[in-house]
């Protein structure tokens, strides 16, 4: 289109540029996400009528003969990454650049191109432009209020009862090197347990510690019973919200109800902060599914757009049938 240009920008002209505080805009959140996973990271910039109008970021990976690119990639922790828009524009006009924007990217030659927002209906909003994949998600959202007596289940506050005279200690962590080995241990020792391997790298985890403490938006917390390590939980945090990132805990600990007061410990420093809501991540593991909603957490509905080539298409699904297998 005639009133489009497309200006590719590099890591360091984003970081000169983005201003966002939110957590997963952060330098410190992408420069975690690249040395963790090895991945690129750069940015789109659209104008429209001589205007910057949008700002798209984005994690590249090269596999083989396959160009990915994502806002975000898909297991990089980021559960979406909304484009910045830097003016005022009509439904229509967010449509229009948009849809050249992504255009730009398919142009460029990328197999894999991926978006995730927050809102379900932007992403409905702007595939109208494009056709891509559409697809629904649902996080977990507890709102941060002192209500939060009235929302919690009879089974949450037995468990918060059982862990509290069960004598476990939870901590905040000043995390170094040390606590971040404790962590990925235990979630080895677990996941082997289960037949499952731990996805992420130990440098993944030993990267987002260092980069989100050092900016002062992580939360690192630890239950210990008896001189023994039995739950660990990360958070991420900003002005207005906070992010359950990971967490893992041994199984003899979830019957004295350690996880529901792991989770309430994270929403009283979120209370604390003042912070608007408590993102719980994403729906799809019963048991976790359970443990976010006995909090009273609500669903939120999160949205993808995503195109694959042909040859992309037919190289994922043996990917995941491979995975099935080992």
């Amino acid at each position: 289109m005639r009133d489009m240009e497309h200006t590719l920008m590099s890591k360091e002209e984003l970081d000169h540029i983005l201003k966002k505080d939110e957590i997963f805009y952060t330098k410190s959140w992408r420069e975690a996400v690249i040395r963790g996973t090895q991945s690129e990271n750069f940015a789109v910039l659209t104008s429209f009528r001589g205007e910057n109008a949008l700002l798209g970021i984005y994690f590249k990976k090269e596999e083989s003969v396959f160009k990915l690119v994502g806002s975000p990639l898909p297991g990089i922790f980021t559960p979406y990454l909304d484009p910045v828009w830097l003016m005022d524009l009509t439904e229509k006009e967010k449509k229009e650049v948009f849809s050249s924007h992504a255009r730009f990217l398919k142009k460029s030659g990328f197999s894999y191109i991926e978006y995730r927002f927050f809102d379900y209906e932007e992403a409905k909003l702007l595939n109208e432009g494009i056709n891509f994949s559409l697809n629904k998600f649902y996080n977990y959202i507890l709102r941060v209020d002192k209500q939060i007596e009235s929302k919690i289940s009879d089974f949450c506050k037995k468990a918060l009862v059982r862990a509290k005279r069960s004598g476990v200690l939870i901590e905040r962590i000043e995390a170094d090197i040390v606590d971040v080995e404790d962590y990925y241990f235990m979630l080895e020792a677990i996941s082997r347990e289960k037949g499952k391997k731990v996805i992420h790298s130990f440098d993944f985890f030993k990267e987002i510690v260092h980069k989100m403490q050092g900016d002062n938006k992580l939360f690192f917390i630890r239950a210990v019973l008896d001189n023994k390590i039995i739950s660990m939980m990360i958070f991420l945090y900003d002005a207005k919200k906070m992010v359950w990132l990971s967490g893992v805990t041994v199984d003899s600990a979830k019957e004295i109800g350690v996880e529901h007061a792991m989770i309430l410990e994270a929403f009283k420093f979120a209370y604390g902060k003042r912070l608007e809501f408590l993102d719980l991540n994403r729906k799809g593991d019963k048991e976790l599914d359970k443990l976010k909603e006995d909090f009273g957490a609500s669903l939120h509905a999160c949205g993808e757009l995503s195109y694959k080539t042909p040859l992309a298409k037919s190289a994922e699904a043996l990917y995941k049938k491979l995975k099935r297998l080992s």
